[in-house]
Parts: structure tokens; C-alpha cells; sequence
């Protein structure tokens, strides 16, 4: 990690004005910085890197880039010169992931955009492995839908599965690296997606 000079946001956090998850919350308030930290959870890049890749404008990117890592969202993980300058390349420190308080929190807008963006990545990854022949590769993979008709407890408690599920799914990820870190054994590349959203209500039979 490469240590840089603490801006206006950073002294909030570490003054207590600002708390990690307020600091989470204000990191996705906006559609840019959403795309931003969901592509820097998968791989590091720098700003012209982003703007190579149809992100945004370099200005935009790196300033949106700039705010997620005063923020603790990103951190700088090497330096390279570019231009006679030194451009800093970024990885994500966190998932994307949010509490029931911090969703609430969010604008409409940039909440549409989350999901948005959300939907559409996990539609691309799903083309890709097709595409490939990756989806159907092994016998052991999961593809389930289901329509229901919940009442308000169970519309809860079925997201609080899926909240629970992903923890786990998580954990197990973890531990995962730890042992292929002592074996050498080959990760197997995959991707968990999970959805729990209302619908329209059903046309009458």
C-alpha cells in the first residue's frame, strides 16, 4: 500500500466526525463511484486505465477515485509514471455490500443505479459462461428461481437468507484462498449471484 497526503475526508474519519459506515454510505452515493468500486473489488487499475475502458473521462474518474480513497474505500497499490507525473493504481479495500440502514440511506436514484448496474454485471457474467461452455461445465452448479407470494415477516426473513447465505458463501471463499495458498491447488473460478426483489402483482387467472 502506498501512503499519500490525508485530505479534507480522511480527517473526519480519524477526527470521529465521520463514521466507517457513514463513509461507506457517502462512497455509493454516486453512479460513477458505484461502477468504480465494484470494478476495483475485481481488479486494480488507475484512472487512465478506467477512462481506457469506456468508464468516464480521466478528469471524472479521477476525482471520483480520489473521493473513494479519502474515504478508506480504495487504496493506492503502486505508483507509475505517466506523462512525467506518477499515476496512482487502485484496489478496492471493501465488498459493496450494505446494511438495511445504509440502502434506506441512499437516493433513489443512485439506488437504481446499484441495482442497475448490479443486474447488468451479473447478466454478463452469466453470457460469458454460457458463451464459453463454463456455465453447465460441472455437474455440482446451482441455478434455481422461484416465484413467491409473501407476507411482510416472510418477505423478510427471505432476504435475511440470502443475507445469512452470502456471509457464509463468503467465508468459505476465505478459507478457500487460505488452503490453495498452502497446496498450490488451482482456484476454480466461479461467481454466486443472489436475488430477492418484488414484483408487479400477478395478472388475474
Amino acid at each position: 500500500m502506498v501512503e499519500g497526503k490525508k485530505g479534507k475526508l480522511e480527517a473526519r474519519l480519524d477526527s470521529g466526525q465521520m463514521t466507517p459506515q457513514q463513509a461507506a454510505v457517502m462512497a455509493l452515493n454516486h453512479p460513477l463511484r458505484v461502477t468504480l468500486l465494484t470494478i476495483l473489488t475485481e481488479r486494480p487499475a488507475s484512472p487512465s486505465q478506467l477512462e481506457d475502458a469506456g468508464v468516464d473521462s480521466l478528469s471524472n474518474v479521477a476525482y471520483h477515485c480520489r473521493v473513494l480513497h479519502e474515504l478508506r474505500q480504495i487504496e493506492i497499490v503502486e505508483e507509475v509514471p505517466r506523462r512525467g507525473a506518477m499515476e496512482h493504481v487502485y484496489r478496492a479495500l471493501h465488498r459493496p455490500l450494505f446494511s438495511n440502514p445504509d440502502w434506506e440511506s441512499f437516493d433513489p436514484k443512485v439506488r437504481r443505479a446499484i441495482s442497475a448496474f448490479g443486474v447488468d454485471e451479473i447478466i454478463k457474467d452469466i453470457q460469458e459462461a454460457l458463451t464459453t461452455g463454463t456455465f453447465d461445465a460441472s455437474t455440482k452448479r446451482h441455478l434455481s428461481r422461484a416465484r413467491l407470494d409473501l407476507d411482510h415477516q416472510g418477505w423478510l426473513e427471505a432476504n435475511a437468507v440470502q443475507n445469512e447465505a452470502l456471509e457464509r458463501i463468503l467465508t468459505i471463499a476465505g478459507e478457500a484462498e487460505k488452503r490453495m495458498r498452502e497446496t498450490g491447488e488451482v482456484p476454480v473460478p466461479a461467481v454466486s449471484a443472489m436475488a430477492c426483489f418484488q414484483m408487479s402483482p400477478r395478472a388475474e387467472d
